[in-house]
């Protein structure tokens, strides 16, 4: 296959049908954190250098994800048009549909950045954990004085012990490898769930859907999440789970049968969209230019909902980063 060095975060598949007319064939793009606006094809919208390649030891990548994801995009097109003609898709063609939809929530910069903060913060708790416990502890220096072969100085098993318990005092970084490793089998895990929803069409009859970088959203109802337990994810049993197919028509999926097809007058298609741009991280991606649309990234700016951890732990958790190559240390 070609070396693709710009790799779409959001599919061609999903943006070609939120071209608009000027520019002819232009998705328009409204940054979150300034409201700048500016209009590019789909080949050229929400792309970065390299997003799923992981730079191997000898310099080359290895692009077998891109590979992956290109062969599900293809599969899925098919649906993706009988879907814009209003029609559900059942038994294969529904599997096939809910396997993109599945990659494309795991796909995006926003639920790397999520799952990257949460191993971290899981890490730091594990090593606050040993820090904090005399017997783990020395468990881990007489491991470490065994690998390197040397009796380890009281000083450096202070500071050992005193960045264990503070992870504050330095940066976590993880390899990119871990990160798309997660893509799989997480992606496996919701189709199967996505799958077992009711599906059913939503179309505008009066304004137009707009889409994300991160185009797929979960709504629950607020009175289910529990501050231990959260919400249980897409298998709460009050998810609605939208999906906007072009600027006319959305594909919707809950627990509860809803019907195959529902109409969406000014109000529910603002407040889906309100809804999409709260859960965006960066972009919003439109058929035109609009002020409306442009008020809407700025007034949602830092409103997407993060993962958090609670209970125990250290006091402040460090930065966690995720390095373009493969990881070449662990802490803790």
């Amino acid at each position: 296959m070609t070396n693709p060095k710009g790799q779409h975060f959001i599919p061609r598949l999903h943006l070609q049908h939120f071209a608009c007319t000027q520019p002819k064939g232009h998705v328009w793009t409204y940054a979150k954190a300034d409201g700048k606006t500016f209009s590019r094809i789909p080949e050229e919208t929400a792309k970065q250098t390299h997003f799923y390649s992981v730079e191997k030891d000898d310099g080359t990548y290895d692009m077998r994800i891109e590979g992956m994801l290109a062969r599900i995009e293809s599969t899925a097109a098919p649906v993706y048009d009988r879907l814009l003609a209003r029609e559900l898709p059942i038994d294969q063609a529904k599997m096939d549909m809910a396997q993109f939809l599945a990659v494309m929530v795991v796909r995006t910069p926003a639920t790397r950045k999520d799952a990257t903060n949460m191993a971290g913060r899981m890490i730091q708790i594990q090593n606050y954990a040993t820090g904090i416990h005399d017997r783990a502890f020395d468990a881990l220096v007489r491991k470490i004085e065994k690998n390197d072969g040397l009796a380890m100085e009281p000083d450096k098993r202070d500071k050992l012990r005193q960045y264990l318990i503070d992870p504050s005092r330095y940066r976590l970084e993880l390899g990119k490898e871990w990160a798309l490793r997660q893509l799989g089998a997480t992606a496996d895990k919701l189709t199967s769930i996505l799958y077992q929803m009711h599906w059913h069409i939503i179309e505008a009859t009066q304004g137009f859907f707009i889409t994300s970088d991160d185009p797929v959203v979960r709504w629950i109802d607020p009175k289910t999440w529990h501050p231990l337990y959260g919400d249980h994810g897409y298998l709460n049993k009050t998810a609605v789970v939208t999906f906007p197919l072009s600027p006319r028509v959305m594909v919707g999926m809950s627990w509860d049968d809803k019907g195959t097809h529902a109409l969406a007058g000014w109000d529910t298609v603002t407040a889906l969209n309100y809804l999409r741009a709260m859960h965006a991280d960066e972009y919003l991606y439109a058929h035109l230019e609009h002020e409306v649309i442009r008020r809407m990234a700025l007034g949602t700016k830092q409103s997407r909902p993060r993962m958090s951890t609670s209970g125990f732990g250290p006091e402040k958790f460090g930065e966690v980063t995720l390095r373009r190559g493969r990881s070449k240390a662990k802490v803790g």
